[in-house]
């Protein structure tokens, strides 16, 4: 096996608790065999064999990894492609035959030959600016699924604890878990002092939710929608002849617990998704689960006291951490003293001002600014196999606000939920708890505040800053212009936002001093919170304006089925004739929704910006915005558009994340 599969000679958290090592299995990808174990996701078994780049984006490779969101096809036994799965989230299974989303499963022998011989073999060779980063794959229909009394979403403490303590109250409860197992994050925060130790507290609510009958778990499962009694669920399960497939499960439930955890922010610095460099709970998640690590040698770089218990529990499994480098200013905590002890080097008040590829070589070339200082110098350079970052965290509140709550930010782009929902609760660190008897309470209140029982103020054992530093702000690069050579993305979705950066040139077609990706084009796309965010930290986006610009960017359209199971759906894209409180004056006061079609096979996306041409990128001379989607037909969409622009049968340009899109304007659905 690969070098990047790590020994089991002792034991230890990183062993690989999902694999079974007896068990080595072998599959495709694109032609490729691949070994892995039995357990492997498809995402885990190429990382193990150093395939860590998914391809190249705006002339630079992007690493491979869950947040990319990349879909693969299992072929059946003709060659004929199955329903797009997420690779993340794809089990692996001997003999299997996938192929990348858009690869032509029937591709001449040149064309096999040629991706079987590309040069580089860590790569996989995807061309992301234009190849589509599709959404959750949504070609499967809805299916009703059994109803419940209450649905959690989340399989960490949180969770658990809500699933627990409905059921003990003989309620029935399904439990969603979009990776193969639960536990969340708990053990790479670890506990404080008095507290029970996440492994304990995992093991003893674990076995509760084994044992009870009233409870359904479904792994491998995302949540996609939330609504007040609905919620929509993408499981990838077993098919009929032993690949996966996927299945669209709309459940009923009287209640909604949403356990969602933190997701990770990214530091801004250029090149901070090359291959290479991999986020703090990614490779947390990785290491404990398949045994993966990023490589021989890696560094971390923190604002979070995380960043040191990674770097202590990957010396117990014995692999080598170059250096621990903190952006704040003499942090204090226990983990970081214990990285001392441990012998691992350690260095406070610097952040990444850029990363890049060490010529002919797997390795990282990465410089580092002071935090205090203007930044415009280089204050050390490091050359590293991997680069751990960890940028701090951000609550998982993506279905909070599909489902219509309310978000505040601050000026450092963290993010909060706010306001109420009917039937709908958040529990956990999502809801901002962090001890992890916190934690735990807050899920089991959560459900108790459903059932009607009194409920107390939840008391959050925090320790003492002068103990333990609390996370510090988004370390932000200030690299010249002159050295930057690879983007700046604010996120690690899919969505691929990057900052500006000089347009590189060569022998036969010299730079020029524009910038690529202007600042005007990230109006035109489709934002994650975690772009808002670390655009609000930057200073873009006001915080007041943060919640205007997340529901006009980043809330796609809620489309439930209509089922004997559920409550009566609301109206399909098409049937929506009321227009967002947030876009009134928009376009104008006489602004009318119209359905719009798409020209060219394309598929729209809710906050697309309508133009009259192709030439035409100004946000401020939009004709429109695309509203909502159709759920059964996606080339087809509403859209808000100025009076003065409209008329059925106009064609129009849409812009969006993966250029233009050709359009033409179908009818008025709601006349003056």
């Amino acid at each position: 096996m690969s070098s990047f599969r790590i020994p089991t000679a002792k034991n230890h958290l990183f062993s690989g608790h999902q694999i079974d090592r007896d068990r080595p299995v072998q599959f495709r990808l694109n032609g490729r065999r691949i070994s892995a174990f039995s357990g492997d996701t498809v995402l885990s078994a190429l990382l193990a064999a150093g395939i860590d780049t998914a391809g190249t984006h705006q002339g630079a490779p992007i690493a491979l990894d869950a947040c990319l969101g990349l879909a693969i096809q299992c072929l059946d036994p003709a060659g004929n492609p199955g329903v797009p799965l997420p690779m993340a989230r794809t089990p692996v299974a001997e003999g299997a035959r996938f192929q990348t989303l858009g690869t032509d499963a029937h591709a001449g022998l040149f064309q096999k030959l040629k991706r079987l011989t590309r040069n580089d073999s860590r790569s996989l060779g995807l061309d992301l600016d234009q190849s589509l980063l599709p959404p959750l794959p949504d070609t499967a229909p809805v299916e009703p699924y059994a109803n419940a009394d209450i649905v959690v979403v989340g399989g960490g403490l949180a969770g658990l604890s809500a699933a627990v303590e409905a059921s003990e109250a003989g309620r029935t409860v399904i439990l969603i878990e979009q990776r193969a197992y639960l536990g969340g994050d708990a053990v790479l925060f670890g506990h404080a002092a008095g507290e029970e130790a996440p492994e304990s507290a995992f093991a003893r609510l674990s076995a509760k939710v084994d044992a009870a009958e009233n409870i359904t778990v479904l792994t491998l499962a995302e949540a996609v929608e939330a609504a007040t009694g609905q919620i929509v669920v993408h499981q990838v399960v077993s098919g009929d002849e032993g690949g996966p497939t996927a299945r669209r499960l709309q459940l009923a439930a009287r209640h909604i617990v949403l356990a969602t955890g933190m997701q990770d922010r990214l530091p801004l610095f250029p090149g901070n998704r090359l291959p290479g460099v991999t986020s703090l709970s990614q490779t947390f998640h990785l290491a404990t689960a398949y045994g993966v690590w990023p490589g021989k040698r890696a560094a971390v770089t923190t604002n979070t006291n995380a960043g040191y218990r990674l770097a202590l529990l990957a010396q117990d499994a014995e692999l080598e951490i170059e250096k621990v480098m903190d952006a704040r200013l003499e942090p204090q905590s226990r983990f970081a003293e214990f990285t001392k002890a441990y012998g691992i080097k350690s260095e406070s008040g610097v952040h990444p001002q850029s990363a890049s590829f060490v010529a002919n070589a797997a390795e990282l070339f990465v410089k580092m600014e002071l935090s205090w200082a203007d930044g415009r110098d280089a204050f050390e350079t490091l050359t590293t196999g991997a680069l751990i970052v960890s940028g701090g965290w951000l609550p998982r509140l993506t279905l909070w606000q599909r489902a219509g709550g309310a978000l505040e930010v601050d000026s450092d782009g963290k993010i909060c939920a706010a306001g109420h929902l009917e039937g709908i609760a958040l529990a956990g660190s999502c809801a901002g708890y962090v001890s992890n008897s916190a934690v735990m309470r807050s899920g089991a209140q959560a459900v108790d505040g459903f059932l009607g029982r009194s409920v107390s103020t939840i008391e959050d054992t925090l320790i003492d800053p002068a103990f333990e530093s609390p996370d510090g702000r988004l370390p932000v690069s200030q690299a010249p212009e002159t050295e930057v050579v690879a983007p700046r993305y604010f996120d690690l979705g899919s969505s691929l936002v990057s900052a500006p950066r000089p347009i590189q040139g060569s022998f036969f077609k010299p730079a020029r001093r524009r910038m690529a990706n202007a600042p005007t084009a990230i109006a035109d796309r489709a934002l994650s919170l975690g772009d808002i965010a670390a655009l609000t930290a930057i200073g873009q986006v006001k915080p007041d304006a943060f919640a205007t610009i997340a529901e006009e960017r980043a809330v796609p359209p809620i489309c439930f089925a209509r089922s004997a199971t559920s409550s009566p759906p609301g109206p399909s894209a098409s049937e929506t004739t009321d227009i967002p409180a947030y876009l009134a004056h928009r376009f104008g006061n006489n602004a009318q929704l119209w359905e719009v079609e798409a020209q060219d096979g394309r598929r729209f996306e809710t906050g697309n910006l309508l133009y009259a041409n192709s030439d035409t990128h100004d946000p401020t001379d939009a004709l429109g915005v695309i509203t909502s989607v159709n759920s059964g037909n996606d080339r087809n969409a509403v859209a808000l558009i100025s009076a003065s622009a409209a008329q059925v049968g106009l064609q129009i340009m849409v812009r969006s994340q993966r250029g233009h899109t050709n359009a033409r304007i179908i009818k008025v659905l709601k006349p003056n």
